[in-house]
């Protein structure tokens, strides 16, 4: 059974009957009403620019490095940091050097050889 009576959405998951509520605000409504949006609008594109930054950083880590949630994380840090008015380029090299560290990030060089490798296999 699934489906949506008045403010009320039924539907199944892991065996289980769920309801929620219907969600907030939609996007025709933050379009109408910008001012009183703005600083969601603004978080929003952030969050946007700090997943932009990270996307080919994060395409660098070994895939067995990869795991669910870890982008989301690793945007949410990118984030802070362009929320404290950090440079976008400066942002790029702090998270290049933590994920150096902390996840074994491969050079370019590296991703290079890895994929002539695939190739030839």
């Amino acid at each position: 059974m699934s489906g949506t009576i008045d403010e009320l959405t039924y539907y199944e998951a892991f065996g289980q009957l769920l309801v929620k509520r219907k969600g907030g605000l939609s996007a025709e409504k933050v379009k109408r009403n910008k001012e009183r949006y703005a600083r969601r609008i603004k978080c929003a594109e952030n969050f946007g620019k700090a997943a932009e930054i990270l996307k080919p950083l994060y395409r660098r880590l070994p895939v067995e490095k990869r795991a669910h949630g870890l982008f989301g994380k690793l945007t949410g840090m990118a984030n802070q940091m362009l929320y404290k008015g950090i440079a976008e380029k400066e942002v790029v090299k702090e998270m290049e050097e933590h994920l150096t560290k902390e996840y074994g990030l491969m050079s370019y060089e590296e991703m290079e050889a890895l994929g002539k490798r695939r190739n030839n296999q």
